[in-house]
């Protein structure tokens, strides 16, 4: 293709020739898909919106098409659409879990990379699964990505999955009773080492702020955290657990009334990396310092958490090696095959935020504490 260059018109402008140039070259053959816009953002080094504009501008002169939530293809020279492929796999997901966020976007990516289609299912409320049940696709394997509350996970999930037995697999987390093939992080066994690991730093007072414990990933993080805490024969008061889903006003007073006085908590482990990003900049307005007054961790890596004013010290777990296990699972599954899973973990990522000097990445059990 050729570069491009400013001379040559408007940005979205060259995007939309270099597009057009592939598919007169037979890069792209009528009826094929293109890649994606992440993809030719990439290939042409610009940003999304351009790729948008020119896909819209390639669309309005009837050279590519756009089938919804499965790409944009090149339309045929006789003007008529192949039909879209019957999806090869269901996920079926709750609303409102950012962790299940993370693993659902990185298995839909590795499928759609190797060319598979998947359908998306959002997950109803409890009142409305009834009329839901309609919408599962007959025979492909269903990836259901587990989201609620603790206590009714297996009620809930053992009769959602139960007229889908054979075709279906836990993705996210496990669930204890349900033997289903289960692709699952152990959210509690990362927290323990995150909080196994300010043990081995020599803290003896560490206090928690973390999401609702009634919800899965809450219940199982705190966990984490108190079963590390009780195994190092560590006091646990309940003035320095603090539960909140962001840092607001109640929260920033128990988070206050936790570090007052001179038997403070000399480190907070978060179940989030938002929430140690927000305790963080309370403790300035406390007039404390991370992390020579308090250390503090995350939990998830996301983006952000190397660039905070003290670099933040967390947990990044293996979500390529979720989506490559994912793959083979479904794949394993088409064939009648049970599917041979093993543990997903993921790596402990030290920064400043906790007091250490150099930052590092531990796998596995490996230096952790």
């Amino acid at each position: 293709m050729s570069p491009r260059t400013r001379e040559a018109g408007p940005l979205y402008g060259q995007v939309a020739a270099g597009i057009e140039e592939g598919i007169r070259a037979g890069k792209w053959a009528p009826g094929a898909k293109l890649p994606s816009e992440r993809e030719l953002c990439e290939l042409f080094r610009v940003s999304q919106i351009t790729v948008r504009r020119a896909l819209r501008d390639l669309a309005q002169q009837s050279r590519v098409y756009s089938r919804h939530g499965l790409g944009w293809y090149v339309e045929s020279d006789e003007g008529q659409r192949a039909e879209p492929a019957a999806c090869d796999m269901a996920v079926i997901a709750p609303a409102h879990d950012g962790f299940l966020t993370g693993i659902v976007t990185a298995c839909v990516e590795a499928f759609a990379r190797a060319g598979r289609v998947v359908e998306m299912i959002r997950l109803p409320k409890e009142e409305g699964e009834v009329a839901w049940s309609q919408a599962v696709p007959e025979e492909v394997p269903l990836l259901w990505a587990v989201a609620g509350e603790e206590r009714s996970l297996a009620q809930r999930y053992g009769a959602l999955t139960a007229p889908y037995a054979s075709r279906s697999l836990l993705l996210g987390r496990s669930i204890p009773g349900i033997a289903l093939p289960t692709i699952a992080i152990d959210e509690q066994d990362a927290m323990a080492r995150v909080t196994g690991h300010l043990i081995s730093a020599g803290h003896r007072r560490i206090g928690y702020v973390g999401s609702d414990p009634t919800l899965t990933g809450g219940w199982r993080r705190y966990q984490g955290y108190r079963s590390r805490m009780l195994d190092g024969a560590l006091e646990l008061p309940l003035a320095w657990v603090v539960s909140t889903d962001r840092v607001g006003h109640l929260a920033e007073e128990r988070i206050s009334e936790a570090l007052a006085g001179n038997l403070r908590p000399t480190a907070v482990v978060c179940s989030s990396d938002t929430l140690a990003a927000q305790t963080i900049h309370h403790l300035g307005s406390m007039g404390l310092a991370c992390p020579s007054d308090v250390a503090v961790t995350g939990f998830g890596d996301e983006p952000f958490a190397a660039y905070l004013a003290e670099p933040l010290t967390t947990f990044r777990f293996d979500l390529d090696g979720l989506a490559t296990q994912a793959q083979e699972a479904v794949m394993e599954m088409q064939g009648g095959r049970i599917p041979r899973l093993r543990p997903v973990t993921g790596d402990l990522v030290v920064r400043t935020s906790c007091g250490s000097l150099v930052s590092r990445i531990y796998s596995g059990d490996s230096g952790a504490f």
